[in-house]
């Protein structure tokens, strides 16, 4: 079975939130945004445009990336690394019933 990394995040963290279910507020974006990009200064139309649509793809990946580790420990997907690190995500092949 291929290597699970599982990304540190705290149950109060807006992947987390976004995994289970729970509406993202969206001041936590805003933060989450600036600290990724502590230099960052916009307008309301900008930050609509463009910080939250990134904070959220990043939020989402996160999120995407827990189920994943979730279902291949669960033995339901299976992970394969290549050789450039990259990691590809398919159906466990599950063993065939003996006859």
């Amino acid at each position: 079975m291929a290597q699970c990394v599982q990304p540190s995040l705290d149950e109060n963290s807006a992947a987390s939130k976004q995994r289970f279910g729970e509406p993202i507020d969206p001041r936590d974006e805003i933060v989450a945004y600036l600290r990724a990009h502590p230099g960052a200064a916009d307008s309301l139309e900008g930050i609509v445009e463009w910080w939250l649509p990134h904070q959220r793809y990043e939020t989402a990946k996160s999120a995407i990336q827990l189920a994943l580790n979730d279902l291949a420990a669960q033995g339901i997907v299976e992970e394969i690394i290549l050789g450039d690190s990259a990691r590809l995500y398919r159906l466990a092949m599950l063993p065939e019933p003996a006859p």
